[in-house]
């Protein structure tokens, strides 16, 4: 079994975690994005919403740059936020109940669906 001491890197080493190429992006911009929801309890059918703009500015640090991995880590939490945010699942929620309506004029079976999909759609953003 080995020491704390063996577990460490030697000296100069770098780990995979700090090798490699750094990125830094000055600034990213999402403008006029859509979310579509698209599920086979649609029937075929999807619902759009649009995503609320989007601007983030140097990604990776100020001057150093960062892994691939982290800028783009920061860039989908943003997406994320964003198509989690009320503005757009408000959006999605209303397009379901307007399909609900015009799938049997909101009778009981196109609301059950609508329900089932507002649910799966909850559980995608982890909500």
């Amino acid at each position: 079994m080995g020491t704390e001491e063996s577990k460490k890197e030697p000296a100069g080493k770098e780990t995979s975690a700090t090798s490699g190429k750094k990125i830094l992006i000055k600034d990213f911009i999402v403008k006029e994005g859509k979310v579509t929801l698209v599920t086979s309890l649609l029937a075929g059918k999807s619902i759009s919403a649009p995503l609320p703009d989007i601007h983030l500015t140097n990604l990776g640090g100020e001057g150093q740059g960062a892994s691939p991995g982290q800028v783009f880590g920061e860039i989908f939490k943003a997406l994320h936020e964003k198509i989690a945010s009320s503005a757009v699942t408000d959006t999605l929620n209303q397009g379901l109940k307007e399909l609900g309506k015009s799938r049997g004029g909101a009778g009981e079976g196109a609301k059950k669906q609508a329900g089932a999909v507002k649910e799966k759609f909850k559980g995608l953003l982890g909500k």
